[in-house]
């Protein structure tokens, strides 16, 4: 899908998807990153893919959107944003474990961390 723009030209426009009762999301188009270091920068992670790189003090944002594949990558000093869906699901996890599931939490953290617990899936 292309847009034209003021040029004429035609140039890459994202797409949409939509379902009944879901707001429309934008599809992210995966971008391979490899052997490069990136100093003081917004990296958006959703979809994309970092093999072999270097953060260095960057602000790293994920949205809830299509994983990132993050290999063999290092980060020295840096935030992390999580907006969107990816905000909902942490709003969700603290109201689940300030509501009395904290066993829930505790549990998907041990699943992180590769400790599998009974009674919780991940898909």
């Amino acid at each position: 899908m292309t847009a034209r723009g003021i040029t004429g030209k035609d140039s890459p426009c994202p797409t949409r998807r939509a379902s009944i009762g879901v707001q429309p999301t934008m599809e992210i188009r995966m971008v391979k990153h490899a052997n490069k270091t990136y100093t003081k920068e917004t990296i958006t992670l959703d979809g994309n893919v970092y093999n072999h790189c270097e953060f260095q003090e960057c602000k790293m944002v994920y949205s809830g959107g299509t994983l990132p594949n993050l290999s063999n990558s290092h980060f020295n000093g840096c935030s992390w944003t999580f907006d969107d869906a990816a905000a909902r699901t942490i709003s969700l996890m603290t109201a689940l474990y300030a509501g009395g599931a904290g066993g829930l939490i505790e549990g998907t953290f041990e699943n992180i961390r590769g400790k599998q617990k009974p009674g919780i899936t991940l898909h």
